[in-house]
């Protein structure tokens, strides 16, 4: 998860928001797949597949605002809450990354 989480910094000091989204889901994976429920996790990869477009809007503000730190923070939170298991943690740090990307939506698509 450290690896992923430094490979989300590259992509936010690179200012690439698809490279952002791909360590992202990149990170958000090796949670994910612990579950070993393959059914879930191939389910999961066609939702972001197919929202791939709001994903992008949903962080477009972020970059556009010079805010990159917050996504970050988010994905950092995320990872600490998974390594010492700590359930509410990395639950509260996925529904504040949800929120936001849900408010930049809003926010273009008017």
């Amino acid at each position: 998860l450290e690896e992923k989480l430094q490979q989300i910094q590259q992509a936010l000091d690179a200012q690439d928001p698809a490279g952002f989204l791909d360590a992202e889901e990149a990170m958000l994976t090796c949670v994910f797949e612990r579950a070993g429920n393959q059914t879930l996790m191939s389910f999961i990869r066609t939702l972001w597949a197919r929202s791939r477009y709001y994903k992008m809007v949903g962080v477009k503000d972020v970059f556009e605002t010079g805010n990159i730190a917050l996504l970050y923070d988010e994905a950092a939170q995320f990872v600490a809450g998974a390594t010492t298991q700590d359930e509410e943690m990395a639950l509260d740090a996925l529904l504040t990354a949800l929120k936001r990307a849900e408010d930049g939506i809003r926010a273009e698509l008017g």
